[in-house]
């Protein structure tokens, strides 16, 4: 129903459901890091954690470790040992 919705709206029915959801995850990938490499200048190393519903959407995880531009790595919470 959702993307029935986005494809009358934006006059994308020629669009498959594929291409839609990976419109909006490269779309949401691109806007999350560019909301941290804005905003958060000082972040060059280290590692950046996903947690919640993005952490089990591997997807994603790939295109935000594509789209960074500085050297901190991007993993998943079920990755880090001992978490408190």
């Amino acid at each position: 129903m959702f993307l029935n919705t986005l494809q009358l709206t934006f006059d994308a029915t020629d669009m498959s459901n594929e291409d839609i959801v990976s419109t909006l995850s490269a779309f949401t990938a691109n806007s999350i890091i560019n909301q941290i490499e804005t905003h958060i200048k000082e972040f060059n190393e280290g590692e950046l954690v996903v947690s919640g519903g993005g952490a089990n959407n591997p997807y994603l995880v790939e295109l935000l470790n594509k789209y960074k531009t500085k050297k901190y790595k991007i993993g998943v919470i079920d990755d880090i040992d001992n978490v408190a």
